[in-house]
């Protein structure tokens, strides 16, 4: 599988000392962390890029926010700072990856700048319950 924004991925990941294992059509390394879901992800799922600049679109093709080393299925939810609920992304494509492409909220507003929280709640099927596991953290966005 290739993946779009291999350059930044591959970044980060030198940074956290992975190394790859695996190569794209065009001969460039991938790393295995991409391949699939990963049976230890609560641990492991982070967000790129981080921070996330919003006029970055500009230069790098696509609004994109991804987080990565989830698990088959998952519901993301993203917090303000104060708790407030901005939006929920339903995984359900038993990948190890998932984007959040607008970046608005509910209320189709533009996300302004600050620090948001990430909630992955780990889920038993494409439309099943909550299996009680779950990951944290939070992501910086600029404008």
């Amino acid at each position: 599988m290739y993946w779009a924004n291999e350059p930044i991925r591959a970044e980060v990941l030198k940074q956290k000392g992975i190394t790859a294992k695996y190569s794209s059509p065009e001969g460039r390394d991938i790393p295995p962390v991409f391949k699939a879901p990963d049976a230890h992800w609560t641990n492991a799922v982070f967000v790129v890029p981080n921070p996330y600049h919003v006029r970055a679109f500009e230069k790098y093709s696509g609004r994109q926010l991804k987080f990565l080393n989830l698990p088959p299925y998952a519901n993301i939810h993203i917090y303000t700072m104060t708790g407030d609920l901005v939006y929920t992304i339903e995984h359900t494509t038993g990948t190890g990856d998932a984007s959040w492409d607008r970046q608005d909220t509910f209320s189709t507003m533009e996300i302004v700048s600050g620090v948001y929280i990430y909630v992955v709640e780990q889920l038993d099927g494409p439309s099943g319950s909550a299996t009680g596991e779950i990951a944290m953290g939070k992501f910086v966005v600029v404008k």
